[in-house]
Formats: structure tokens, sequence, C-alpha cells
């Protein structure tokens, strides 16, 4: 048996560790010329750290992250709207790993032989023949396995093949992000101010750097704003608290990354007789509860379970469906709601949001969180 896999980012290299460790012969094909990350930095929570461990290779990525110890939400003076404490990594509530996604894409990669991956190659298209998948790429050529799992992301075009009509949907805002040194910040608290010009958020990773991102409400095409450059971001955050001022000035236009925020509408179905999705290819969702990544890395926890208890391939897919559907459409939605609220500009609306945000019981926030966590 020989399980095709589309996509070498973080949904397709977990995936392919684990169908290793099940002793399946695999293949991952990724469109770019080089197996690299997209992006700068995420925090893998605990719902993805208890994953890793279940698949067996978290150690290499405990040790190369940096822990998040307190998450807090504030205004752009500096007024803490929501503050969570999590005891360190003790896989509880909140706690989770601060990393580069160049880090964490080595990391797995390394967990895997180099005959196993394939760049250059962007599918564009599959069929089913003779009881085989045959996956098609753009150079022309072609692959053949009995099974297909297609993670290649939001614009997957697998998923718009299957499903024509899922075609990613806009925010309303758009996110700037990079890395820069934390040598003399020294922050160690994560942080995401919520202001009525957008959010900053601020997170330390590994190797004693800070992942930074910023969003601010925009339409999808206003050129104005998509061509905001490090000096527009410094006039537009110039009146946030510090250190806020420190980290752009510190930032260079090299390594700032700008992307829209697109999520797709929650699908009712991943698994389509031999073909799978998972991660982004079939749940993407705005970063706001921080869960892109982590809904990947528990997809393929799912995945492994299911086709460990004995199932056949195909029954262990859909049986994968069953069970993270609703748990993946709960995130699309929540994740989406959140950033409508946290994006408020109306500053008399976001006065109101912080007040209501600050009095909600303890009891209440954690029981929305393990719906996410658990």
């Amino acid at each position: 048996m020989k399980i095709l896999i589309n996509g070498g980012g973080i949904a397709g290299l977990t995936c392919a560790i684990a169908l290793q460790k099940l002793g399946i012969e695999t293949v991952v094909f990724e469109s770019t010329p080089e197996i690299k990350p997209v992006g700068a930095g995420l925090v893998i929570q605990s719902n993805a750290i208890r994953a890793l461990e279940y698949l067996g290779i978290e150690d290499k990525i405990i040790d190369a992250a940096n822990p998040i110890n307190q998450i807090a939400i504030i205004d752009e003076k500096g007024n803490v709207i929501k503050k969570q404490k999590p005891s360190s990594i003790n896989r509880e509530l909140f706690a989770g790993l601060a990393i580069h996604r160049h880090t964490l894409h080595q990391i797995l990669k390394n967990y895997l032989p180099e005959n196993l991956l394939f760049t250059s190659k962007k599918a564009i298209s599959f069929l089913n023949k003779d009881g085989k998948v045959i996956l098609q790429f753009e150079d022309g050529s072609n692959a053949e396995g009995d099974f297909l799992i297609s993670a290649d992301g939001i614009n997957s075009n697998i998923r718009l093949q299957l499903l024509p009509d899922s075609k990613p949907r806009y925010a309303g805002y758009i996110c700037w992000r990079s890395i820069v040194d934390n040598s003399d910040l020294k922050i160690s608290e994560a942080t995401e101010t919520w202001g009525s010009k957008g959010r900053f958020g601020i997170v330390p990773i590994n190797e004693n750097k800070i992942y930074w991102y910023a969003t601010i409400n925009s339409n999808q095409f206003d050129v104005k704003i998509n061509h905001y450059n490090l000096k527009k971001l410094k006039e537009h955050f110039s009146d946030y608290r510090s250190p806020v001022p420190e980290i752009l000035e510190k930032s260079s236009n090299e390594k700032l990354i700008k992307n829209p925020i697109f999520d797709i509408k929650p699908l009712n179905q991943f698994a389509f007789n031999k073909v799978l999705l998972i991660g982004d290819a079939a749940h993407a969702t705005t970063p706001n509860l921080g869960q892109g990544a982590c809904q990947a890395i528990e997809d393929v926890m799912v995945l492994h379970q299911e086709i460990a208890s004995g199932k056949d391939v195909q029954s262990a897919f859909k049986s994968f469906e069953k069970r993270r559907i609703k748990k993946a459409n709960y995130i699309i939605n929540t994740s989406r709601k959140l950033g409508s609220i946290a994006q408020i500009e109306n500053k008399f609306l976001a006065s109101l949001r912080n007040v209501v945000f600050k009095l909600t019981p303890e009891f209440i926030t954690e029981h929305q969180f393990k719906k996410i966590y658990n």
C-alpha cells in the first residue's frame, strides 16, 4: 500500500511521520522548489502538544521551543483586558510552546528520509483509475498511489476539484509579520494589544527572538494599506504602548511578511473515498485562536488512531471525518467571530468590549477554551 501526501507543510510532514510509524509507504510532494515554512512564528498549544506526545515526536520540539507561561490581552495604553497564567509547560490549559516555523519544519523534516520528499511538484488535479489515485502535476508528470492525503493548504487545488465552491473568504483585515532579536528588548511575556487602529501581537520564541504580528482592517483591494511598509506601520501604531515602537524600530522591510487574512467556510466533508483533506486544505481558519498548525497536528493524531485501530484506510478516512469535522468547524467559526470582536475600530464599542472581557468570569473562559484544547 502506498499513500501520496500532497503538501510539505506542517500537516503534510507530520502526517508522513505518522504513516511511517505505521509502516505505510508514503511519498510527500511539495509545490515549491524547497520545503520551507511560510510565515514567521507560531505557538503550539496544549492540544497539539498532546498530539505530538501521542506520536512520540514532542521531545525535540519542546527542547527547541520557548515556553509561554503567560498570555495577556491589553489595550494600546498597556491596561490589561484579560490575562491567563498557565503553570509552565505542564500540559494544562493555556500552556504553549512558541517556536519559529523554520525550526519546527526542520525538526519534522529530520524525522523523515530524504528520498521520501519531492519538491517543485505542484499538484493541479487527481483522478481515480483502476483502483488507484493518480496525482497530476503542473509540470506534466504524475504519481500513482492507493490513497491521497491532500495537505496543500487553504488554496488546495484538490479541495477545489472536489468542492468547487470552497474558495477562501476574506476576513476583513491584513496581517504583517516578522522576527526581531530579543537580546536588548528582553521580552518574556506574550501579549496581544487590542486598539482602535488594529492589533499588535508579541511572542517570545526560540533562539532569543521575538515573533510579532500586526493586523489592520482593510478592504481586500485597498491599494494604500496593501502597500504599507515598515515606515507606514510605525506611523500607524505610533501611539501604542512600549515595546511596540521599539519592536518596529528593530524590524526591517526585507523580513516583513504581509498577508490578507482568509479562512474557508466550514465544510461538511473531509473524506472522499480514497482522498482525504487535512490541515488548512480541510479547515483553514483565521489565526485568532492560534489553532491553525495545532489543528493540523491534531488531525494527524486522529488519523493515526483510526488507521492503527485496524480499519482499512478508506474506512479510517471516513471515521477521521466523523471525529474531526465538528471540532474543526467550531474552530473556524469561533476564530472568525473573535477576530471580528478584536478588530473593532469604534472606540466606544472597543471600550465596552474590553469591560465585558474583564468582567467575564474565569470559569466561563476556561469552559470555552476546553472545547479547543481537549
